[in-house]
């Protein structure tokens, strides 16, 4: 029996919500509340969906139109909709600009006003190198900040320390003006362990917000990469499928999106919450409001 699309969506989606992770879940999950799925969407399926038409749909879904209603349903969500949006997410990073039409009919986003602050990783031989002499032995530096913070057991101090880029940093990084050097000290239960970080910024602003904007920049690593990595299992995600990876990713999104929006902080404890309530979950999912289960 074939199943329509939004049908095999919809139950991919409740399933992340439970919790559930493998290919294997799906066909699982549809079985389990074959009759509380029946009665809220008013469908007689006798059977459900295996695994292999969820490989069916990963060769036959249509990538870019699913990202272009995945798009349109999370700006319906904001108060407002896309009127007057000058703002673009982008995994978690937020720039601000226009939307400026091409030739070919096309648009293309503009950023205006926007600063970088790049993290230069050990990858970046030469780099890295360049920016670690400038904060060796003696040299003078004229930024400096600290912050101290306790929090789950874990004693964390923060010093900055930041210059003006040499000239032949800003040669061949044009529009850079800083370099910055970031030692964390973390102190957890009598273990000492300190690292160095570096960056690289067009920033002009007081070294103590430089300093706000560094920690920030982690936590979107702790509250959007971090979750979908570990609670919401992408990484261990196994699907080689060159259309099935994105498509999960997209359906990921839209259920961080939707435990977020009904006030749940912590995704793992959201999951935990829905997992053995497909009321819930069909509510949260906008497709009803109350249902009985079996």
């Amino acid at each position: 029996m074939p199943y329509p699309q939004w049908f095999l969506l919809l139950v991919a989606v409740l399933r992340i919500l439970s919790g559930c992770r493998s290919s294997r879940d799906l066909e699982r999950f549809a079985r389990r509340h074959r009759e509380a799925l029946n009665q809220a969407l008013g469908l007689r399926y006798r059977r459900w969906p295996s695994d292999a038409s969820y490989l069916y749909l990963l060769n036959k879904a249509h990538l870019q139109g699913f990202g272009q209603v995945l798009q349109a349903w999370m700006i319906s969500q904001i108060p407002g909709g896309a009127e007057g949006l000058d703002q673009l997410v982008c995994d978690g990073k937020t720039l601000r600009g226009a939307a400026v039409e091409t030739e070919n009919g096309t648009h293309r986003f503009v950023a205006q006003g926007a600063d970088v602050l790049l993290t230069v990783k050990g990858s970046q031989k030469t780099l890295h190198r360049q920016i670690c002499s400038q904060f060796q032995g003696k040299r003078q530096i004229p930024f400096t900040a600290e912050d101290h913070e306790k929090r789950h057991g874990r004693d964390t101090t923060w010093n900055l320390r930041a210059k003006e880029a040499p000239d032949h940093i800003k040669a061949n990084w044009p529009g850079c003006s800083c370099v910055v050097e970031v030692i964390t000290t973390v102190t957890r239960k009598g273990k000492r362990v300190e690292q160095a970080h570096y960056f690289l910024t067009s920033l002009h602003t007081a070294v103590k917000a430089l300093l706000r904007l560094v920690r920030q920049r982690w936590s979107i690593e702790d509250e959007w990469h971090w979750v979908r990595d570990v609670q919401l299992g992408e990484n261990a995600h196994r699907d080689a499928n060159r259309i099935g990876a994105p498509l999960f990713s997209f359906l990921r999104t839209a259920v961080m999106n939707l435990l977020r929006r009904a006030g749940m902080r912590s995704i793992h404890a959201g999951q935990q919450e829905l997992a053995h309530d497909i009321s819930r979950m069909l509510a949260l999912a906008g497709v009803i409001t109350a249902i009985s289960t079996a």
